[in-house]
C-alpha cells in the first residue's frame, strides 16, 4: 500500500522466495511502509520479484529514474543476493539514479531524516 506521506519520494523492493507467505510478504510491504512514513517519505510503490514475475527490479531502476526518488527502501539484506549482492545493487542503483538504498535491518536508530544523496554522503555497509 503506498503511503499517505508528502515527503520525498520512496520506493520499495522486495524478492519474494518460493517458500515466502503471502502474510510473510504483506508483513515485509507494512514494514516498508512504517519506515518509510517514520522517516517522512511518501512510498510510492514497492516493486516485488517472483519467481514468476524476475524484472520487477528493473523495472524499479526505471521508475526511481522517471520518478526522482530519493531512496530505495529493501526488506531484508537477503533480497539482494540473487541481483549481485548488496555493493553491486548500489553500484546500480548509483549509476542509474539519484537514490540512495536504505536496507531496513541495517537503517536502525541513526536512520534520521533522509534527504537528497550528495557527494558527501557515504553507503551504508
Amino acid at each position: 500500500m503506498p503511503s499517505t506521506n508528502r515527503g520525498p519520494l520512496a520506493l520499495g523492493y522486495i524478492r519474494r522466495h518460493p517458500l515466502m507467505t503471502d502474510p510473510e510478504q504483506e508483513g515485509m510491504r507494512a514494514a516498508l511502509s512504517s519506515f518509510a512514513d517514520a522517516g517522512g517519505l511518501r512510498l510510492a510503490e514497492v516493486y516485488i520479484d517472483t519467481p514468476a514475475t524476475p524484472s520487477r527490479y528493473g523495472a524499479m531502476v526505471t521508475a526511481a529514474q522517471r520518478m526522482h526518488a530519493i531512496v530505495i527502501l529493501v526488506a531484508d539484506p537477503d533480497h539482494l543476493g540473487p541481483l549481485g549482492g548488496r555493493a553491486a545493487v548500489e553500484a546500480n542503483i548509483n549509476t542509474y539514479t539519484n537514490a540512495r538504498l536504505i536496507v531496513i535491518p541495517d537503517a536502525g536508530p541513526q536512520f534520521g531524516e533522509v534527504g537528497a544523496r550528495g557527494p558527501s554522503s557515504t553507503p551504508h555497509s
